[in-house]
Protein backbone atom coordinates (compact mmCIF):
# COMPACT_ATOMS: atom_id res chain seq x y z
CA UNK A 1 0.00 0.00 0.00
CA UNK A 2 0.94 3.55 -0.68
CA UNK A 3 1.14 6.06 1.66
CA UNK A 4 1.76 9.72 2.49
CA UNK A 5 1.92 11.89 5.17
CA UNK A 6 -0.14 15.29 5.61
CA UNK A 7 -1.65 16.66 8.27
CA UNK A 8 -0.15 13.93 11.10
CA UNK A 9 -2.34 11.31 9.31
CA UNK A 10 -1.46 8.61 6.53
CA UNK A 11 -3.56 9.09 3.49
CA UNK A 12 -3.71 6.05 1.01
CA UNK A 13 -2.42 6.77 -2.70
CA UNK A 14 -4.65 4.42 -4.96
CA UNK A 15 -3.28 4.42 -8.30
CA UNK A 16 -5.02 3.71 -11.57
CA UNK A 17 -4.03 3.67 -14.89
CA UNK A 18 -6.91 5.24 -16.80
CA UNK A 19 -7.54 8.19 -13.99
CA UNK A 20 -7.05 11.76 -15.10
CA UNK A 21 -8.20 13.40 -12.66
CA UNK A 22 -6.95 13.97 -8.61
CA UNK A 23 -9.87 13.24 -6.02
CA UNK A 24 -9.95 12.87 -2.68
CA UNK A 25 -12.23 10.36 -0.64
CA UNK A 26 -12.92 10.58 2.97
CA UNK A 27 -14.19 7.04 4.26
CA UNK A 28 -14.03 8.55 7.87
CA UNK A 29 -11.92 10.65 10.15
CA UNK A 30 -9.45 8.36 9.84
CA UNK A 31 -9.67 7.05 6.84
CA UNK A 32 -8.35 8.99 4.04
CA UNK A 33 -7.34 8.68 0.06
CA UNK A 34 -6.21 10.22 -2.80
CA UNK A 35 -6.76 9.05 -6.53
CA UNK A 36 -4.99 9.57 -9.46
CA UNK A 37 -3.29 7.69 -11.82
CA UNK A 38 0.01 6.08 -12.35
CA UNK A 39 2.18 8.85 -13.43
CA UNK A 40 1.32 11.71 -10.60
CA UNK A 41 4.07 12.03 -8.19
CA UNK A 42 4.45 12.60 -4.53
CA UNK A 43 5.49 15.74 -4.77
CA UNK A 44 2.46 16.67 -6.94
CA UNK A 45 -0.19 14.72 -4.71
CA UNK A 46 1.25 16.35 -1.71
CA UNK A 47 0.41 20.27 -3.72
CA UNK A 48 -2.59 18.98 -4.34
CA UNK A 49 -3.43 18.25 -1.10
CA UNK A 50 -1.85 21.53 0.27
CA UNK A 51 -4.23 23.58 -2.09
CA UNK A 52 -7.08 21.65 -0.75
CA UNK A 53 -6.18 21.96 2.97
CA UNK A 54 -8.82 24.37 4.31
CA UNK A 55 -11.32 22.26 2.59
CA UNK A 56 -9.75 19.04 4.16
CA UNK A 57 -9.49 20.41 7.90
CA UNK A 58 -13.30 21.64 7.50
CA UNK A 59 -14.50 18.50 6.51
CA UNK A 60 -12.16 16.55 8.99
CA UNK A 61 -13.77 18.29 11.62
CA UNK A 62 -17.21 17.48 10.32
CA UNK A 63 -15.99 13.82 10.00
CA UNK A 64 -15.21 13.77 13.49
CA UNK A 65 -18.17 15.49 14.73
CA UNK A 66 -20.59 13.31 13.39
CA UNK A 67 -18.76 10.12 14.77
CA UNK A 68 -18.41 11.59 18.17
CA UNK A 69 -22.02 11.72 17.80
CA UNK A 70 -22.54 7.83 16.42
CA UNK A 71 -20.56 5.65 18.91
CA UNK A 72 -21.31 2.07 17.86
CA UNK A 73 -23.71 0.72 21.02
CA UNK A 74 -22.18 -2.16 23.23
CA UNK A 75 -23.19 -5.10 24.40
CA UNK A 76 -24.71 -5.17 27.54
CA UNK A 77 -28.01 -4.59 29.20
CA UNK A 78 -29.14 -0.73 29.12
CA UNK A 79 -27.32 0.07 26.14
CA UNK A 80 -29.78 1.95 23.71
CA UNK A 81 -29.68 0.85 20.00
CA UNK A 82 -31.43 3.11 16.71
CA UNK A 83 -34.63 1.40 15.20
CA UNK A 84 -36.99 3.86 13.32
CA UNK A 85 -35.36 6.81 14.49
CA UNK A 86 -35.69 6.16 18.42
CA UNK A 87 -33.36 4.35 20.11
CA UNK A 88 -34.61 1.26 21.93
CA UNK A 89 -33.05 0.05 25.46
CA UNK A 90 -32.13 -3.18 25.11
CA UNK A 91 -33.05 -5.66 27.86
CA UNK A 92 -32.20 -9.61 28.15
CA UNK A 93 -35.30 -12.17 28.71
CA UNK A 94 -35.27 -15.83 28.48
CA UNK A 95 -37.76 -18.46 26.39
CA UNK A 96 -37.86 -22.00 26.54
CA UNK A 97 -37.21 -22.03 22.53
CA UNK A 98 -34.04 -23.19 21.86
CA UNK A 99 -32.32 -20.18 20.12
CA UNK A 100 -31.39 -16.76 20.60
CA UNK A 101 -34.65 -14.42 18.91
CA UNK A 102 -35.13 -10.21 19.30
CA UNK A 103 -38.04 -8.48 18.98
CA UNK A 104 -39.38 -5.21 20.32
CA UNK A 105 -41.68 -4.89 22.42
CA UNK A 106 -42.79 -1.43 24.85
CA UNK A 107 -40.06 0.17 23.56
CA UNK A 108 -37.34 -1.80 24.53
CA UNK A 109 -35.47 -4.09 22.46
CA UNK A 110 -35.58 -7.59 23.54
CA UNK A 111 -32.99 -10.04 23.36
CA UNK A 112 -34.50 -13.47 24.25
CA UNK A 113 -32.33 -16.32 25.30
CA UNK A 114 -32.79 -20.02 25.63
CA UNK A 115 -33.96 -20.51 29.67
CA UNK A 116 -30.36 -22.36 30.04
CA UNK A 117 -28.59 -19.20 29.08
CA UNK A 118 -28.05 -17.59 32.36
CA UNK A 119 -27.76 -13.03 31.57
CA UNK A 120 -25.91 -11.45 28.66
CA UNK A 121 -22.68 -12.02 30.03
CA UNK A 122 -22.81 -16.00 28.53
CA UNK A 123 -23.10 -14.69 25.45
CA UNK A 124 -20.26 -14.38 23.01
CA UNK A 125 -20.90 -10.62 21.50
CA UNK A 126 -20.10 -11.85 18.13
CA UNK A 127 -23.45 -14.43 18.24
CA UNK A 128 -25.08 -11.46 19.75
CA UNK A 129 -24.36 -9.02 16.75
CA UNK A 130 -24.07 -12.01 14.03
CA UNK A 131 -28.29 -12.56 15.18
CA UNK A 132 -29.06 -8.88 16.24
CA UNK A 133 -27.95 -8.12 12.47
CA UNK A 134 -30.18 -10.83 10.91
CA UNK A 135 -33.08 -8.91 13.05
CA UNK A 136 -32.81 -5.84 11.98
CA UNK A 137 -32.15 -6.92 8.64
CA UNK A 138 -35.35 -9.02 8.82
CA UNK A 139 -37.21 -5.97 10.19
CA UNK A 140 -35.95 -2.99 7.23
CA UNK A 141 -37.34 -5.73 4.31
CA UNK A 142 -40.43 -5.80 5.62
CA UNK A 143 -41.19 -2.18 6.57
CA UNK A 144 -39.34 -1.30 3.47
CA UNK A 145 -41.54 -3.08 1.36
CA UNK A 146 -44.61 -2.05 3.16
CA UNK A 147 -43.51 1.64 3.22
CA UNK A 148 -42.75 1.40 -0.75
CA UNK A 149 -45.76 -0.24 -1.73
CA UNK A 150 -47.88 2.70 -0.38
CA UNK A 151 -45.57 5.55 -1.89
CA UNK A 152 -45.69 3.24 -5.58
CA UNK A 153 -49.07 3.63 -5.26
CA UNK A 154 -49.42 6.99 -4.27
CA UNK A 155 -46.90 8.43 -6.93
CA UNK A 156 -47.90 5.80 -9.52
CA UNK A 157 -43.90 3.88 -10.12
CA UNK A 158 -43.20 1.02 -9.10
CA UNK A 159 -39.85 -0.94 -10.02
CA UNK A 160 -39.52 -4.31 -11.92
CA UNK A 161 -37.44 -5.30 -9.03
CA UNK A 162 -36.40 -4.28 -5.33
CA UNK A 163 -33.09 -5.19 -3.48
CA UNK A 164 -31.97 -4.68 -0.17
CA UNK A 165 -27.83 -4.04 0.28
CA UNK A 166 -25.47 -2.79 3.15
CA UNK A 167 -23.62 0.40 1.96
CA UNK A 168 -21.71 2.71 4.41
CA UNK A 169 -22.47 5.87 2.58
CA UNK A 170 -25.26 4.75 -0.23
CA UNK A 171 -29.21 4.68 1.43
CA UNK A 172 -30.40 3.68 -2.38
CA UNK A 173 -30.05 3.46 -6.18
CA UNK A 174 -32.18 3.29 -9.41
CA UNK A 175 -31.09 1.55 -12.21
CA UNK A 176 -31.94 1.78 -15.99
CA UNK A 177 -33.92 -1.70 -16.04
CA UNK A 178 -36.10 0.18 -12.88
CA UNK A 179 -34.35 -2.03 -10.44
CA UNK A 180 -34.38 -0.22 -6.94
CA UNK A 181 -31.76 -0.79 -4.51
CA UNK A 182 -32.24 0.02 -0.60
CA UNK A 183 -29.82 -0.01 1.93
CA UNK A 184 -31.71 -2.32 4.89
CA UNK A 185 -29.66 -0.57 7.57
CA UNK A 186 -32.16 2.37 6.90
CA UNK A 187 -34.06 1.10 9.23
CA UNK A 188 -32.38 2.57 12.01
CA UNK A 189 -33.53 6.20 11.05
CA UNK A 190 -36.89 8.27 11.46
CA UNK A 191 -39.58 6.93 9.45
CA UNK A 192 -39.52 10.18 7.64
CA UNK A 193 -35.99 10.17 6.56
CA UNK A 194 -37.16 6.72 5.10
CA UNK A 195 -39.92 7.55 3.32
CA UNK A 196 -38.15 10.56 1.69
CA UNK A 197 -35.10 7.81 0.42
CA UNK A 198 -37.76 6.01 -1.31
CA UNK A 199 -39.29 8.58 -3.00
CA UNK A 200 -36.17 9.97 -4.23
CA UNK A 201 -35.54 6.45 -5.75
CA UNK A 202 -39.40 6.12 -7.10
CA UNK A 203 -38.81 9.64 -8.83
CA UNK A 204 -35.60 7.96 -10.35
CA UNK A 205 -38.10 5.75 -12.25
CA UNK A 206 -39.10 8.55 -13.88
CA UNK A 207 -35.88 10.64 -14.51
CA UNK A 208 -32.39 8.87 -14.27
CA UNK A 209 -30.47 11.67 -13.07
CA UNK A 210 -30.47 14.89 -10.96
CA UNK A 211 -32.20 17.19 -13.33
CA UNK A 212 -34.01 19.94 -12.36
CA UNK A 213 -36.91 17.88 -13.64
CA UNK A 214 -36.28 15.23 -10.75
CA UNK A 215 -35.86 17.72 -8.17
CA UNK A 216 -39.10 19.16 -9.16
CA UNK A 217 -40.48 16.07 -8.99
CA UNK A 218 -39.13 15.12 -5.77
CA UNK A 219 -40.10 18.65 -3.76
CA UNK A 220 -43.71 17.75 -4.76
CA UNK A 221 -43.78 15.01 -2.65
CA UNK A 222 -41.42 16.49 -0.17
CA UNK A 223 -40.93 20.10 -0.05
CA UNK A 224 -38.37 19.93 2.37
CA UNK A 225 -36.37 17.23 0.83
CA UNK A 226 -32.87 19.94 1.09
CA UNK A 227 -32.91 19.47 5.20
CA UNK A 228 -33.67 16.36 5.11
CA UNK A 229 -30.75 15.49 2.45
CA UNK A 230 -28.52 17.71 5.20
CA UNK A 231 -29.80 15.34 8.12
CA UNK A 232 -29.21 12.02 6.63
CA UNK A 233 -25.71 13.33 5.63
CA UNK A 234 -25.23 13.81 9.60
CA UNK A 235 -26.61 10.14 10.33
CA UNK A 236 -25.07 8.34 7.88
CA UNK A 237 -23.15 6.44 10.59
CA UNK A 238 -26.02 5.75 12.45
CA UNK A 239 -26.27 2.22 11.76
CA UNK A 240 -22.59 1.40 11.06
CA UNK A 241 -22.64 -0.38 14.21
CA UNK A 242 -24.46 -3.49 11.82
CA UNK A 243 -21.72 -3.64 9.33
Amino acid sequence: MEVISFLDREIEIIRRARRRSLTITMHSYKNISVKTNNQTSQKQIVDFLMSKKTWIEKNLAKLQHIEEQFVSPTFKEGAYFPFLGELKYLQFSSTQKSKIYFKIEDGFLVCYQPSNVSGYSALNSEIFFSKLKIFYKSEAEFYLRSRLAEWSSRIGLEPLKLNFRSNHTRWGSCSSRKHISLNWKLICQSPLLIDYVLVHELCHLRYLNHSTDFWNMVEDYFPSYREVEKILGEQVKLGHFLS
